[in-house]
């Protein structure tokens, strides 16, 4: 939510990062609440696909809705492509591990990339918003990662 709080100052079109901003609430609603209202309901692997290719399109993305440097796009598409290789019949879940890690430690140097060299002051404002609620976000969701690998 604060990184929309900081986007939303920013005037611009319709584009990556808010269609990723859109599918990331989605899975979270289809994770949660769905699971409330039916009893039998189970995320399918499509839910897992689309979480983890909206958090990489994001962070390649943000703020200003197109991947830089040049290269990023060429590594965001590879990263796409292996997050959804484990769809089809025979393939190994290892390769949508190694695409969503790949690309999250990518994303991360192309945004100190971005914030130092290309972002305006707005940008930059957008990208601080965003580092305040995902560094808690992310924090708690390792923490739960490696208590429930662990136990």
């Amino acid at each position: 939510m604060a990184g929309l709080a900081g986007a939303r100052r920013m005037p611009r079109r319709w584009g990556w990062t808010e269609t990723a901003l859109v599918g990331i609430v989605a899975t979270n609603l289809g994770t949660t609440v769905l699971p409330l209202v039916d009893d039998s309901y189970s995320p399918g692997p499509w839910l897992i696909t689309s979480a983890l290719a909206s958090w990489v399109v994001l962070l390649f993305t943000f703020p200003d809705g197109r991947p830089a440097p040049g290269f990023a796009r060429w590594v965001l598409g590879a990263s796409l492509a292996l997050i959804a290789a484990p769809s089809l019949p025979g393939v190994s879940d290892v390769f949508r591990v190694a695409g969503f890690g790949s690309a999250f430690a990518v994303g991360l140097v192309t945004q100190v990339w971005r914030y130092q060299r290309r972002s305006t002051v707005a940008e930059r404002q957008a990208t601080k918003w965003l580092l305040v609620g995902l560094v808690p976000a992310g924090t708690v969701f390792l923490g739960v990662g490696l208590v429930v690998a662990t136990t």
